[in-house]
């Protein structure tokens, strides 16, 4: 799912992710997704994130919360 959302993205190269978001915000500015304008905002679009790195940081969550409790 991660690399089908990742190819539907509209940068080319090393665009910044910024600058492909322009569009995207303006279709959230009718206020229905505050949550997802919030995110967007103060951590998609800062200088310096990295889309990729988002798929390590949730597949070890995953792998976490999948690791067996201790025996108790």
């Amino acid at each position: 799912m991660f690399a089908l959302q990742e190819a539907a993205l509209p940068i080319a190269g090393d665009e910044p992710m910024a600058e492909a978001a322009g569009p995207i915000m303006e279709r959230l500015a009718t206020g229905e997704y505050p949550h997802l304008v919030e995110i967007a905002t103060q951590v998609v679009m800062q200088p310096g994130y990295d889309y990729a790195n988002e798929f390590a940081y949730g597949l070890e969550l995953i792998l976490d919360a999948l690791e067996p409790a201790p025996a108790g």
